[in-house]
């Protein structure tokens, strides 16, 4: 049994000395290779920043003047050497491989330099010029790498084996000595004697056998504790006093991206390098006074809540601990940041038309436009900017009831007369801009809110006709699966297509104002797909107009 120890350990040693020494050469291959590339490139690029088209000889001297194995070749369009620092075969050149391929180094042997050559050739100035080099001979450096290589293999062969027996010698003591004393645990008097290894192997696995029955019940209880800590839906950590991790659940590794093997009976500062963290865990363990934070890790926003417990039920040991519970609280982030950001940007929409509608009657009511025809220019601009304001608190309540997903009576609704409604309901301004509505329908009846559907095609509809241009394009296509609206507009802007969406966004504010947008149309049609199970699609070109794409998907 030694001999085959020792037999198989000296074979594991010669096949790592013998994978370190192929390793060797074969990078040392490579980083050859490259250093040739390198260089090649190097002087092909001096080569083509000398070259003019008419300097050959200039371009030749500069090139080998400081390296004389150097091969600088100019080649005419049609195949013949122009100047060769060296002599060559007065043949066409078209054929060769580097004169093929452009810009790609080759390797092969040159009947005229009689060695192996590194080639790459580009074009410039209306020839092709080319540059060798000598490749670089390894063979009798890894000669010389195998030769000492074998002879440290050798060496190292005979110090191992010869340190392996004698290790062999007195490896067996104190492996009986140790499972004597765990067969003293499990309640085995008998000692085992000898210190042949399949006897020892034996006797491991009949008391591996009895170890295993008298945790059995431990593991079980172990793992209770570990389905119900692995189970709930928050991040939890204990750490003792000393700042070591005793405990943590699947849902905390997780965030931290570790495995709990990984990370038990660790210190704290190896569980995460933010500072708010380990700052806030090192307070809490100080002055024994919990703490609560957000912590931001991909995406994710979640409140970690530190506090100190005593850890008498951890350990025998009465000292101080603290437990850090993590939860998710993503979704009530955003929805804070969301209401924030909406009554923000509301107040500011707001505000805009209210502040137009007090100038202009401070401008009557102090008497500082007179004139008939300026105050009723100003009592137009304040009717007009009433019913901006109007508009959007009316899209704002729309909007809000959306995304509330509040139940609604559904109908089956003809699509196609409800198009053929809300083009009649704009055929003034399709009239005053002469649009052409090409319709492309086929029968499509939808089982929707009559409210819905109309706020989803109106959007699209409006948007369509008021920022077409004047004898523009409108074609409506309508089948069971979809309804598809294109226009000859002034486009949307690619940076701009993934914000569209977005509440009170626009692409021109200015031209958006003054045809009377409020920057929730787009919005309020997303989230009628959203609830409705749609899908919307989007493309634009900049001044040649939009498509917008709604997939019903009727079978959700």
């Amino acid at each position: 049994m030694k001999k085959r120890l020792i037999i198989s350990n000296v074979i594991v040693v010669f096949i790592s000395l013998m994978a370190l020494l192929v390793t060797v050469c074969f990078v040392t291959n490579n980083l050859n290779d490259k250093q040739n590339r390198n260089e090649i490139f190097n002087y092909l690029n001096i080569a083509c920043n000398v070259f003019d088209g008419e300097n050959f000889s200039e371009t030749e001297k500069t090139l080998t003047m400081n390296n004389n194995q150097l091969r600088i070749t100019i080649i005419d369009k049609e195949g013949n050497i122009v100047i060769d620092n060296f002599t060559a075969q007065n043949e066409n050149h078209l054929s060769r491989p580097e004169i093929q391929h452009l810009g790609e180094v080759y390797y092969r042997y040159s009947d005229t330099l009689k060695l192996d050559m590194a080639y790459v050739a580009r074009e410039d100035d209306g020839y092709y010029v080319r540059v060798a080099i000598p490749r670089d001979d390894l063979s009798s450096f890894i000669s010389t790498i195998i030769s000492l290589g074998s002879i440290s293999l050798i060496v190292i062969l005979f110090i191992a084996s010869s340190i392996i027996y004698l290790l062999s010698k007195n490896i067996y003591s104190p492996i009986v000595r140790e499972l004597n004393k765990t067969r003293a645990l499990i309640g085995e008097q008998e000692e085992i004697k000898g210190n042949d290894i399949e006897q020892i192997s034996d006797d491991i696995m009949l008391i591996n056998s009895s170890l295993r029955e008298k945790i059995a019940t431990i593991e079980l209880e172990n793992e209770k504790v570990d389905f119900i800590l692995n189970h709930i839906q928050h991040g939890l950590v204990v750490i003792d006093s000393d700042g070591d991790i005793e405990m943590i659940n699947d849902f905390a590794a997780k965030i931290f991206s570790f495995d709990i093997s990984q990370i038990l009976g660790k210190n704290y500062l190896y569980l995460s390098t933010d500072k708010a963290i380990s700052n806030s865990i090192e307070n809490v363990l100080k002055n024994k006074k919990g703490e609560a934070f957000d912590l931001s890790k991909e995406g994710k926003t979640y409140l970690l809540t530190i506090d100190p417990i005593n850890e008498k039920w951890i350990s025998n040991l009465n000292k101080y601990a603290l437990v850090m519970l993590i939860v998710d609280v993503t979704s009530k982030r955003e929805i804070e940041t969301l209401k924030s950001e909406f009554f923000a940007n509301a107040s500011h929409e707001l505000k805009s038309p209210l502040t137009s509608i007090i100038g202009y009657q401070q401008l009557i009511s102090e008497g500082i436009i007179t004139e008939k025809d300026e105050i009723l220019d100003a009592v137009k601009n304040t009717i007009r900017e009433a019913r901006r304001m109007n508009s959007l608190i009316v899209e704002m309540l729309d909007l809000s009831r959306l995304e509330l997903k509040e139940k609604k009576e559904l109908k089956n609704i003809d699509i196609v007369s409800k198009v053929e409604d809300i083009l009649k309901e704009n055929s003034l301004l399709i009239d005053e801009k002469k649009l052409n509505i090409v319709r492309e329908y086929s029968p499509c009846t939808l089982l929707i809110n009559e409210g819905d559907v109309e706020k989803l095609l109106s959007n699209l509809i409006t948007n369509a006709i008021k920022y077409n241009n004047e004898n523009g394009k409108i074609v409506l296509n309508i089948t069971n699966e979809h309804f598809k609206i294109s226009d000859t507009g002034i486009g949307i802007p690619q940076d701009d297509l993934e914000k569209i969406f977005k509440r009170f966004y626009r692409v021109d504010k200015n031209k958006s104002k003054e045809l009377g947008g409020t920057g929730l149309g787009l919005s309020i049609v997303k989230h009628v797909c959203k609830n409705y199970g749609f899908e919307i699609k989007v493309t634009s070109k900049l001044g040649q107009g939009s498509t917008f794409e709604i997939i019903f998907n009727n079978d959700k």
